[in-house]
């Protein structure tokens, strides 16, 4: 009579289980893939690309800068074609603020920025039922989940040209590095659309060329959890 089978898992049992689950673990690290992927495209949709939106919508329907002397949302006057350099999330509290500018030219601005931060703002301020929009949170692979804010600023380009530009402060550097190779095709930090500059760097307007950086190289490991003052320039 065959002798009975010992206990236990052979040699090909085995190697069947650690192909499975190799299979299920890269079918993991795939979706998380994706899932990040999808939420950066949603953040720079709802956040970035909204904000670029309305400062184009307000000149459009108004002939002058959203965020440049008072009349527009501003802190300086009087108005002078730029940016008087200060960031949204504190200035809802002014009479004249960024809400209430683009709402009198007839902006939805509320429904414009998506935004996934409640609280409302300082007193005075007309808020957005609830939600700041000049924040919203992003998750980075390595830093986990941060807030953003939105300032406007002038930004010297390196040719001595003063342009217009969004300043994001806190993005995490694999969110940053997608963005950059969104918008201008490779993450360069230094030139094109999108600049970084060190996170908690001083802003003042205009902010000058040499405070812009490069990311890190590949090889630098200890540089995945930084984060940037993100800066993107208009075309005015």
């Amino acid at each position: 009579m065959p002798q009975d089978r010992p206990p236990g898992f052979t040699l090909i049992e085995m190697a069947i289980v650690l192909v499975i689950i190799g299979l299920i673990l890269a079918a993991i690290m795939k979706g998380g893939a994706i899932f990040h992927s999808a939420q950066i495209s949603r953040v720079n949709k709802g956040f970035f690309e909204a904000w670029k939106t309305v400062v184009y919508a307000y000149y459009d329907r108004r002939g002058q800068y959203l965020g440049d002397g008072t009349a527009n949302g501003g802190t300086v006057d009087p108005s002078n074609g730029r940016f008087d350099g200060f960031m949204g999330l504190n200035e809802v509290n002014r009479p004249n603020n960024i809400i209430e500018v683009t709402q009198a030219a007839g902006l939805d601005i509320c429904a414009m920025i998506q935004s996934d931060v409640m609280g409302l703002m300082p007193t005075g301020g007309v808020g957005c039922g609830g939600k700041n929009i000049f924040q919203r949170t992003v998750s980075g692979g390595y830093t986990g989940k941060t807030n953003l804010a939105v300032g406007f600023f002038g930004c010297t380009t390196e040719n001595g040209v003063i342009r217009n530009c969004l300043v994001f402060p806190g993005v995490p550097n694999d969110v940053a590095q997608r963005l950059d190779t969104h918008y201008d095709g490779a993450p360069d930090g230094r030139r094109g659309i999108v600049r970084i500059l060190a996170n908690g760097t001083p802003l003042t307007s205009p902010i000058m060329p040499a405070l812009y950086l490069n990311f890190p190289a590949p090889g630098e490991q200890d540089r995945r959890m930084d984060a940037y003052n993100l800066v993107m320039i208009l075309q005015f």
